[in-house]
């Protein structure tokens, strides 16, 4: 019976967003509109329970912060949208990788008046093996 490796990834910004317009998260923290941060994948798995707590939130009904999960540049099915509320997930969609496939993760902000701030982003990375 071989090994069940399990790896949490973590995703943040520590301040405000950019509002109305795609952040992309940097690993760890910090975040940029113009490049894609991405982190290597060390192993062939899952990835699984996208997590996302903001300290702030966007403000008002209507306006929507939506974190989506990328692989080697493209959207991916686990999302999370947030409409003026601080935590949410995605418990519910899966994505395969293999050894060295890139992910990040993609924020919208559909509003100029979005304040949301402080963002923390987690994914679980559960092994094949």
């Amino acid at each position: 019976m071989g090994n069940n490796h399990v790896q949490i990834i973590q995703f943040g910004v520590e301040g405000a967003i950019t509002a109305n317009a795609t952040t992309y998260l940097y690993p760890g923290n910090g975040a940029t509109t113009t490049n894609e941060p991405r982190i290597r994948i060390p192993w062939a798995g899952t990835l699984r329970h996208l997590y996302v707590y903001q300290r702030v939130a966007s403000g008002a009904v209507g306006r929507t912060d939506i974190y989506t999960l990328r692989k080697n540049g493209v959207d991916q099915a686990i999302t999370c949208t947030l409409n003026n509320s601080q935590t949410g997930q995605d418990t519910s969609n899966t994505v395969s990788v293999t050894t060295g496939d890139q992910i990040s993760i993609k924020l919208v902000s559909n509003n100029a008046a979005d304040t949301s701030a402080d963002v923390a982003v987690s994914i679980v990375l559960q092994s094949d093996q």
